[in-house]
């Protein structure tokens, strides 16, 4: 009885002499591996100015320090914007953490040029670009002006305020009761034939049109001005 008692006193201290020599992982690490991720996943090169920084793991956090590698992914499948969560793991001894990391980079986006009213149609003039920090954006932001010119605002714009995606309503190509341009495609072929919008619809919308030939009515995508491709 004694015999066991010392072999379990010496294995137990054995045990706790060997996690003591291993020790803890440091978070300073597990907080850059979090932002090289976060880096590498937004595609933004260092020399542009571009930084993430990782908010601190808390500091009563103990983790066994790793033995491998250690890993990080998004924890979400198509991160966006410039605020992320990487899960940043261990494969020996196993274990995760999520680190929540801010990207810092310079931004060229679209922003109003004036104060802009909404329900106005923006116009070249109405809009110019300008760089901003990538944390301090919305989600959504727009980069591209040609995208914009043409768009209803949907809410009014302050001067200097970045233009959402969610702000603008597409210009309409296609007006109700407009003559169109319908056409199909198959095995190479393409067939055109007259016909007359029932609804109005902007690029890439779902529209009806009354094929002015046969007097039926089809489905299609509005693929420009008074052009529209019939759904299979």
């Amino acid at each position: 009885m004694r015999r066991s008692a010392l072999a379990c006193f010496l294995f137990t201290a054995g045990f706790g002499v060997a996690a003591a020599s291993a020790g803890t992982q440091p978070l300073d690490e597990v907080a850059a591996a979090a932002e090289r991720e976060a880096l590498r996943l937004a595609a933004v090169d260092v020399g542009t100015g571009a930084r993430a920084v990782a908010k601190p793991p808390d500091p009563r956090l103990r983790l066994p320090r790793c033995q491998d590698t250690l890993t990080a992914r998004s924890s979400t499948a198509s991160p966006r914007g410039a605020r992320l969560s990487i899960a940043v793991g261990c494969p020996t001894p196993a274990w995760q953490v999520y680190v929540a990391v801010t990207l810092h980079a310079p931004t060229r986006v679209v922003v109003a040029a004036r104060p802009l009213a909404a329900r106005s149609t923006v116009t070249s003039t109405d809009i110019i670009t300008q760089e901003r920090d990538l944390a301090d954006l919305p989600a959504g932001f727009e980069t591209d002006p040609a995208a914009v010119v043409g768009s209803t605002l949907l809410r009014p714009l302050a001067q200097g305020e970045p233009v959402e995606r969610n702000q603008l309503q597409a210009p309409t190509l296609v007006e109700r009761g407009q003559e169109v341009t319908l056409f199909w495609q198959s095995s190479g072929l393409r067939v055109s034939v007259r016909g007359e919008a029932l609804t109005a619809a902007a690029a890439e919308d779902r529209i009806r049109v009354r094929n002015l030939s046969s007097g039926r009515d089809v489905e299609g995508i509005v693929r420009g001005q008074a052009l529209v491709e019939v759904l299979p």
